[in-house]
C-alpha cells in the first residue's frame, strides 16, 4: 500500500471529517482528496511522468501538502525547497534536481530564480481545472518502494545534498511517530515546523493524515497563533526556541491545556532546564533524535516513559536497530560514547544524482555521538564536528554548555573551537543575552566543576544568535566570529 492508497483508506472513514485547519480555513478529507485528485490530473495534462521532480517553493500550506499526495499517487518525486535560501542557493538546487515543475506559492519566490517559465505554474491555479479530463490521466503502477520525496540538507558543510526518500520509508516514520505520541485518530495536532524539511512534513503532518486525525498546520511560526491553537490540539511539535519562547511567555499561563497530551522535540541537544520546566507545568516532553537521512527520526523517547528517562533521547523506534560505535568501526559497550549508527527500512535510498556509497554494510554513520545506559536508553553527547581537541583531549561542547545553563539564569550557550598555536584548539564560550554577572564570577563558580583543559578561554556574550531556519544556532557563524575577533574576558 502506497502513501496515496493510505491517506484514502482514512478519508473514507469519515469524510466530512476536517483533514486540515490552515489560515481560518477548514479542509475536509473530501474536499481534500478531491483536490489530491485535481491536481494528479493537472500533473497528467503536463506529461509529467512517473519519476519527474515536481518542486513547492512556498511556505507551509495545505495545498503544498496535497500537492505532495499527488505526486505519491502517480509515483512522482516531491521537492520541497527552502524558501529562505538566496536565488543562487536555489538555483543550484534546481539545477541538481531539475525539476519537470515548479509550483510556486507566491511571486516573490521566483524573484531572480533561473529556470524554464513553461515549467512554472501559480498555486492558485492548480484547482482550476475540470473533472472531465480525468481521461487524461496516466495510468502507473505505483508501490511503496518507489521514491516520493527529495529533502535537501542544510549544506552546513558544503552544498546541500539531495536525500531521496521512498513511501515505504514515510509509512515506517509514521508508524513511530504513533508510538512515540501515542497517536489516535481522534487526534488533533499542530505543525508550526517548516515542511521543507523532513520533521515539519513527516512527523505530525502525514503521520496525522495517513491515520485520519486533524492536522492544524501554520504558515510559519507566529506565536500568538500558536498560543490560540494550543487550547484545541492534543499533540505539538517544537523545537527549544520556539519552546522556550511559548513558556516565557507572559499569556502562557492563561492557556487551557487540558486537551494537550504530549508534546515532542525535533532537536539533537535539549537543554535539561528547559526540559524540567515542561515537566513541573505538568506537560508530557518527548524527544526526537534524527537526521534528514533517516526520515526524520530513529531514536525517540514514548509519551508513557519520557518523565522516567528525563533528558534522555530514548530508544530505537519500530524498524530501525542502532549501534554505537568507535573510531575504529567496533560497537562500544554500555556507558562508552560512540558514534550514532542506524540501518532499517526508515533509512533514506540514496543521495539524489550521486552514485557514491554511503553505507557499511547497510548502517549509515549519523555523525553524532551518544551513550546508552542500562536500560537502553540513549543519551545524546553532540556532533563529531562539534567535538573541540584540545592538546590531543576530547572536549564535548555540550558538557560546557549545560554546565553553565544549570548554574546562571541564562537561556541558551554555544561552546565552540577556536584555533591556538599551543594547543590545537581551546574553548569558546558564546551566551546568548545580556552579561548579568562579572566574567571572574562565573569562572570561579563553576568552572572548577569540570578538568581545566575543557574550561573556556574566553566567554562572549551576544544579543542574539545566529540560526538557521530551523532556529538552532548556527554554529559555523560562532566558530567565524570566535577565529576572527578578539573577544574581551
Amino acid at each position: 500500500m502506497n502513501l496515496f492508497h493510505k491517506v484514502c483508506k482514512a478519508s473514507e472513514k469519515d469524510p466530512k471529517k476536517i483533514a486540515i485547519t490552515f489560515e481560518g480555513r477548514d479542509v475536509s478529507y473530501i474536499e481534500f482528496m478531491r483536490d489530491i485528485n485535481l491536481i494528479a490530473m493537472l500533473l497528467s495534462i503536463k506529461k509529467l511522468k512517473k519519476g519527474d521532480r515536481v518542486v513547492w517553493l512556498g511556505q507551509n500550506d495545505y495545498k503544498e501538502v496535497e500537492i505532495f499526495f499527488a505526486c505519491a499517487k502517480l509515483g512522482m518525486i516531491f521537492v520541497p525547497i527552502n524558501w529562505r535560501l538566496s536565488p543562487e542557493e536555489i538555483n543550484d538546487i534546481l539545477a541538481h534536481c531539475r525539476p519537470s515543475l515548479l509550483i510556486y506559492q507566491d511571486t516573490k519566490f521566483i524573484e531572480n530564480i533561473n529556470w524554464d517559465i513553461n515549467s512554472l505554474c501559480h498555486s492558485n491555479s492548480i484547482y482550476q481545472l475540470s473533472l472531465e479530463i480525468n481521461k487524461s490521466m496516466q495510468k502507473e503502477i505505483v508501490s511503496s518502494d518507489d521514491p516520493v520525496l527529495i529533502s535537501y540538507t542544510s549544506g552546513s558543510t558544503g552544498k546541500p545534498k539531495g536525500v531521496l526518500i521512498s513511501q515505504e520509508t514515510i509509512l515506517c516514520n509514521a508508524e513511530m511517530s504513533i508510538e512515540a505520541h501515542a497517536l489516535k485518530p481522534s487526534d488533533k495536532v499542530l505543525n508550526v515546523l517548516p515542511m521543507f524539511h523532513v520533521g515539519g512534513l513527516n512527523i505530525l503532518v502525514t503521520t496525522g493524515l495517513l491515520m485520519g486525525a486533524t492536522v492544524f498546520l501554520h504558515k510559519k511560526y507566529d506565536l500568538d497563533r500558536v498560543m490560540l491553537d494550543l487550547s484545541s490540539v492534543n499533540c505539538a511539535i517544537f523545537v527549544p526556541k520556539i519552546l522556550q519562547e511559548l513558556i516565557e511567555n507572559n499569556h502562557f499561563k492563561n492557556i487551557d491545556l487540558s486537551k494537550l497530551r504530549v508534546l515532542s522535540i525535533g532537536s539533537t541537544i535539549v537543554p535539561l532546564n528547559l526540559i524540567k520546566k515542561i515537566a513541573s507545568l505538568g506537560l508530557n516532553l518527548v524527544q526526537l533524535y534524527g537526521t534528514t537521512e533517516v526520515t526524520p527520526f530513529a531514536i525517540h523517547q514514548r509519551s508513557d516513559d519520557a518523565t522516567s528517562s528525563m533528558g534522555s533521547i530514548g530508544k530505537p523506534g519500530l524498524h530501525c536497530d542502532v549501534k554505537l560505535i568507535d573510531k575504529q568501526g567496533n560497537e562500544v559497550q554500555v556507558g562508552q560514547i560512540g558514534e550514532i549508527c542506524v540501518r532499517g527500512k526508515s533509512l533514506y535510498l540514496k543521495y539524489f544524482r550521486d552514485n557514491r556509497e554511503v553505507r557499511e554494510n547497510d548502517w549509515f554513520r549519523t555523525g553524532d555521538l551518544a551513550k546508552m545506559d542500562d536500560n537502553g536508553n540513549f543519551w545524546f553527547i553532540d556532533r563529531i564536528k562539534n567535538v573541540i581537541i584540545s592538546g590531543g583531549e576530547n572536549i564535548f561542547p555540550a558538557q560546557i554548555e549545560n554546565l553553565f545553563l544549570s548554574s546562571f539564569e541564562f537561556e541558551v550557550a554555544a561552546a565552540v573551537a577556536k584555533a591556538d598555536a599551543k594547543w590545537g584548539e581551546v574553548p569558546i564560550l558564546f551566551v546568548e543575552g545580556e552579561n548579568r554577572y562579572k566574567i571572574d564570577f562565573l569562572k570561579d563558580k563553576i568552572w572548577k566543576k569540570i578538568a581545566s583543559y575543557k574550561r573556556p578561554h574566553q566567554i562572549n556574550f551576544l544579543k542574539k544568535f545566529p540560526r538557521n531556519t530551523m532556529g538552532k544556532v548556527d554554529l559555523n557563524q560562532l566558530r567565524i566570529i570566535a577565529n576572527s575577533t578578539a573577544i574581551s574576558n
